[in-house]
């Protein structure tokens, strides 16, 4: 989501959490650079956020709004 160009088929891997709040994202000692949201999508279905891990790839977590 960070790139200005957009590749077709598998891009990045996408979690569902119970409560994005409460997400930990690992062990302190590791940084992970949030690229993207936290953001609603889905006509207010779904509150996401981008991050990229240690290797850089790019990781989707989505909280599903009640």
């Amino acid at each position: 989501m960070d790139n200005p160009v957009k590749y077709p088929g598998y891009t990045h891997a996408a979690f569902i959490v119970d409560d994005m709040a409460k997400m930990s994202l690992g062990s302190t000692s590791m940084t992970f650079k949030i690229t993207g949201g936290p953001v609603v999508y889905g006509q207010g279905r779904r509150l996401v956020c981008f991050f990229r891990d240690p290797d850089l790839n790019v990781v989707e977590v989505n909280e599903v709004l009640k």
